[in-house]
């Protein structure tokens, strides 16, 4: 008796009408071999214990989507449709099947999904070399520009090595375009 309030997941008929293989169902009185539970009608039924699995003492909250990949046995649940799952122990899904039903099944027929919804992004990559060497190009250009200026604020005069430079990344950037 005391195990009254448990859950336990029907995994065989055995002949037993109004109970469904996957469904889980509160146990009313627990005697020896045999467990009292509400039916599928709502109506207070003994069924063996051999027709039923418990369900861990810690039910997993975690939510989940996974894809039905493999035929489960029960019409109720298609073949590469996404479901909102819920752990159930170990070897478990609690999830809801095509009939609004919620039913628990055994981990083997699913696959996760990721949760999000946007594509993966690929890591950063690298800038291609040619627009590389013209930022770079460009900026020494602007660098030597600058220290041009200051020097003839400063009214000094402007080395000839900044000059020649200065042509040579024109013409590098001429080239490159």
């Amino acid at each position: 008796m005391s195990d009254v309030g448990k859950i336990v997941v029907c995994i065989a008929l055995q002949g037993n009408k109004f109970i469904t293989i996957g469904t889980a169902y509160e146990v009313e009185q627990d005697v020896a071999f045999h467990y009292t539970v509400k039916n599928d009608r709502g109506v207070s039924t003994r069924y063996s214990k051999e027709c039923f699995e418990e369900t861990p003492k810690k039910v997993e909250k975690q939510k989940i989507k996974v894809l039905c990949v493999k035929n489960t046995a029960l019409a109720n649940i298609t073949v590469d449709r996404v479901y909102d799952a819920e752990g159930w122990g170990d070897k478990n899904y609690l999830l809801v099947d095509d009939d609004k039903n919620k039913v628990i099944i055994n981990k083997r027929c699913f696959v996760a999904v990721p949760l999000t919804d946007t594509p993966v992004k690929p890591p950063l990559g690298l800038k291609p070399r040619n627009i590389y060497w013209e930022e770079l190009n460009y900026c020494r250009r602007q660098d030597i520009i600058a220290a041009m200026q200051r020097r003839m604020e400063a009214k000094m005069d402007i080395p000839v090595e900044w000059c020649k430079e200065l042509i040579d990344l024109v013409i590098a950037g001429d080239k490159n375009e």
